[in-house]
């Protein structure tokens, strides 16, 4: 996460997406039985969003190094309500599979 693109956040906001980050990436390695939908439901809705694009990039990233390449229509079917934020992290994980 950029300073300055999460510049609205306090401290324990930013805290918190960390650490909803990390549990996650728990989860993927089979540790913590987690998911982005339960991330999003457990947390404040000022931090939603921002939460939201976190996660998912942390779930790219991860699928991407384990090649388990992820698939853009599958997250647009996962998450309906977040089809721009869900192209915006396609298109930083990896231009060649966000468009």
């Amino acid at each position: 996460m950029t300073s300055q693109r999460y510049a609205h956040l306090s401290d324990d906001q930013l805290k918190a997406v960390h650490v909803a980050c990390e549990k996650l990436e728990q989860a993927l390695r089979g540790e913590d039985p987690t998911t982005i939908e339960d991330q999003i439901v457990a947390a404040g809705e000022d931090i939603r969003n921002t939460l939201f694009r976190e996660l998912l990039a942390t779930e790219v990233d991860f699928r991407m190094n384990r090649r388990s390449l992820p698939n853009i229509d599958e997250y647009l079917a996962r998450f309906p309500g977040h089809h721009d934020d869900i192209r915006q992290v396609f298109r930083e994980t990896d231009g060649s599979r966000g468009s």
